[in-house]
């Protein structure tokens, strides 16, 4: 399973880790994890290497660039998040 940047430019910092894991579920597979109305696709979650995965997996889609283009824009902080949590928050925008 492919981790990537939720930001690109973080990828030429020797000190940052890619911070999202990028997965393809086949039917079986989403139906365990999501019961009867998990659907085959590709899907991401906030994760670094090694760690577990902090939330539920966002998904699914339809490419894997899809999920990944999802998800850079899911971890894109936006303003009120940046005001309510700080300007360096991480965590998933719920707008």
């Amino acid at each position: 399973m492919p981790y990537v940047y939720s930001n690109n430019a973080d990828s030429d910092n020797p000190h940052k880790l890619p911070n999202v894991e990028v997965f393809y579920l086949n039917e079986a597979e989403a139906q365990e994890m999501f019961g009867e109305d998990g659907e085959e696709g590709w899907y991401w979650w906030a994760c670094f290497p090694g760690c577990l995965p902090d939330g539920e997996p966002s998904g699914p889609f339809p490419t894997e660039y899809d999920a990944e283009c999802d998800a850079e824009e899911e971890q894109d902080s936006c303003a009120e998040c940046a005001r309510q949590h700080g300007p360096h928050y991480t965590g998933r925008c719920a707008h």
